[in-house]
């Protein structure tokens, strides 16, 4: 019984020095959601070519977040150059590694080639296409699914590969979710 007693203040003990020495804001595991248009998440590029549409997440199955509206844009290319753009910044840094997805609304998604960026572990990017068309008011995984140590921010703009003139594709911006 003492034997236990020690191995189970041991244990304590040693849970107590590992915790110490992560900084609290590090120590978040779980989901982290980051509303478009809320506070993590900044757009940029000529106002007249954002449009902005009621639904996306928070205006549908995430009822508890705000604003229940979404943005959209159309998809440019190099012909006329990358117009708008938007970072969505994790607010909590994680010590941990993390899977990315995004929210696609069931309207204004129509890109099949929406390449998001992530920044991770302080100094990486890693960037890959997303499908928005199959998906409705559904989360899609970014990256293939793949971990990443410490997701910093995703970004994602207009100037995207395989323009099509004669179909002029809509990308959504709408939520972010990181998942650790």
């Amino acid at each position: 019984m003492k034997l236990k007693s020690l191995r189970l203040a041991a244990a304590m003990s040693l849970s107590a020095l590992l915790l110490s020495a992560v900084p609290a804001s590090a120590a978040v595991i779980g989901v982290q959601v980051m509303a478009s248009d809320g506070s993590y998440f900044t757009a940029s590029g000529p106002s007249q070519y954002w449009h902005s549409a009621a639904g996306g997440y928070c205006g549908g199955p995430g009822l508890w977040c705000s604003p229940n509206t979404y943005r959209w844009t159309y998809d440019y290319n190099a012909t006329y150059g990358q117009q708008n753009s938007a970072v969505w910044k994790v607010p909590t840094e994680q010590l941990v590694f993390s899977r990315a997805y995004a929210f696609i609304p069931r309207r204004n998604a129509t890109c099949r080639t929406a390449f998001y960026t992530m920044s991770y572990s302080g100094v990486s990017g890693y960037e890959q296409a997303l499908d928005q068309l199959p998906y409705y008011d559904q989360w899609a995984p970014l990256f293939g699914g793949k971990s990443f140590y410490r997701a910093r921010q995703i970004w994602l703009s207009d100037g995207q590969q395989g323009f099509n003139l004669s179909t002029l594709e809509q990308i959504a911006f709408d939520e972010i979710k990181i998942e650790s």
